[in-house]
């Protein structure tokens, strides 16, 4: 069978398609899962609980801790590449004591040691 000009660069086209459609599956882009997130706002909350206990000094203790009960991903847009604005619902007890569960939208960026929150 002979192939024409045509029937090359047809080939070629799809070769050069299917190729870059594979990198980017394979490049894990797209937004943050729960998981992700759940990460995120851990390392968020763990950095906020070490500035509380610089600051109070002696006088600390763990009921002054902020807890992240637990936290669902609602939904999340993109805003800018690598940047998404995400609905989450967080049970949080703040360091006043009680649980305070409520819906909050958080800006998420990806760096190249996975997701932060932006402040």
């Amino acid at each position: 069978m002979k192939k024409t000009v045509w029937g090359t660069q047809v080939a070629i086209l799809w070769s050069v398609v299917m190729g870059g459609v594979t990198l980017l599956a394979g490049c894990g882009g797209g937004e943050p899962t729960e998981q992700e997130i759940r990460q995120a706002i851990d390392e968020s909350v763990m950095q906020t609980n070490q500035e509380i206990k610089q600051r109070v000094g002696s006088l600390f203790n763990d009921e002054m801790l902020i807890k992240i009960n637990s936290l669902k991903r609602l939904g999340c847009i993109n805003v800018k590449i690598n940047t998404y604005q995400c609905n989450v619902e967080l049970d949080v007890t703040p360091p006043q004591g009680g649980n305070k569960k409520e819906t909050v939208v958080l800006v998420f960026i990806r760096k190249h040691d996975g997701w932060k929150i932006i402040k």
